[in-house]
């Protein structure tokens, strides 16, 4: 029998409310973004100067070099308190083993994710445009405006982190949008989220594609809402199937690290065009099917090489 959501501290965080541990989780979600985000405001004051008020309207000149380093050191602290932290904090505190810290992917297997993130970048796209292309009905247009100002103001900053001069604003790139979203979302979200959800619904599918709606709605960029809700799915699966969040990690960081790696020899003329640009052409239909078919097969040849080693250590053991 679950105990009572009531109790504090249960005597065994196993047999907890899984809504409890949500809660959990999101308090320690709040609060320690909270004081990371507060902390990061007062170094902002102290290091540049700017007042509390000023932050809110800094985005608007990102193009200046100190608005800029500010920006990228409060997303810093924003991602840590709100990512990384709180996951590690839920698990101090409940002692629970939601996946295993020492389940490393093999070679073939990491090799196989990587591969199927960069095949599912056209179906991503696609989908992106999909999702720019819904036109809601005409008493949605406050709500509409309201999201567009979000994804203009977001898409300012994205543009600023992304213009990189030299090799410093490539490693603070790739670190800021990278390397803490991905192993903090998904810490959060695959490695804790993910099975806590699994428990509510009694179904890894719901698990899964729910904790994907959470990731991208969390990110609060809904013109971007679908593409980010299918990497969720994909990562999710990932992890799933494989039993590693280090597969999961690794992949988003790939990811994340590859758009900010291709954006930087774009600026500087090596090469002509994004990521951005596959699913999008006149083949994109071609390009995408051909990417649905190389994720399916994939991710089962993910499923069954690990389902074949699991089997086989059994026999060893």
């Amino acid at each position: 029998m679950n105990s009572s959501p009531f109790t504090l501290f249960p005597k065994d965080w196993k047999d907890a409310n899984s809504s409890y541990l949500l809660l959990i989780l999101l308090f320690l979600c709040i609060m320690i973004a909270s004081v990371l985000t507060s902390f990061g405001m007062l170094l902002a004051h102290e290091i540049w100067g700017f007042s509390i008020k000023e932050l809110p309207e800094l985005s608007s000149r990102i193009e200046e070099h100190s608005v800029l380093r500010c920006m990228q050191m409060l997303q810093l602290f924003s991602s840590i308190g709100l990512f990384l932290l709180p996951p590690i904090a839920f698990i101090f505190i409940t002692k629970l083993r939601l996946f295993k810290i020492n389940n490393f992917p093999s070679a073939i297997v990491a090799i196989i994710g990587i591969l199927l993130m960069w095949s599912f970048l056209p179906m991503i796209n696609f989908s992106a445009e999909l999702n720019a292309s819904i036109q809601l009905p005409s008493y949605f247009d406050s709500i509409m405006q309201w999201i567009q100002e979000k994804e203009d103001a977001a898409n300012i900053v994205a543009t600023g982190f992304l213009k990189m001069d030299g090799f410093t604003d490539l490693g603070l790139s790739i670190l800021i949008i990278a390397i803490i979203p991905a192993v903090g979302e998904e810490l959060l979200f695959r490695g804790t989220i993910q099975p806590v959800l699994q428990r509510v619904f009694k179904n890894p599918h719901w698990a899964i594609w729910g904790t994907a709606f959470i990731f991208s709605f969390i990110h609060f960029q809904f013109l971007g809402f679908l593409p980010r809700f299918l990497i969720g799915g994909f990562l999710g699966y990932l992890f799933y199937w494989s039993g590693s969040i280090w597969l999961s990690i690794l992949v988003h960081f790939v990811n994340n690290a590859t758009a900010v790696i291709v954006y930087y020899l774009n600026q500087h003329n090596f090469i002509l065009y994004t990521t951005d640009h596959l699913g999008t052409g006149e083949t994109k239909i071609i390009e995408v099917i051909v990417s649905i078919i190389l994720v399916v097969i994939g991710l089962r040849l993910i499923f069954l090489k690990t389902f074949i080693n699991s089997s086989h250590q059994k026999i060893i053991n």
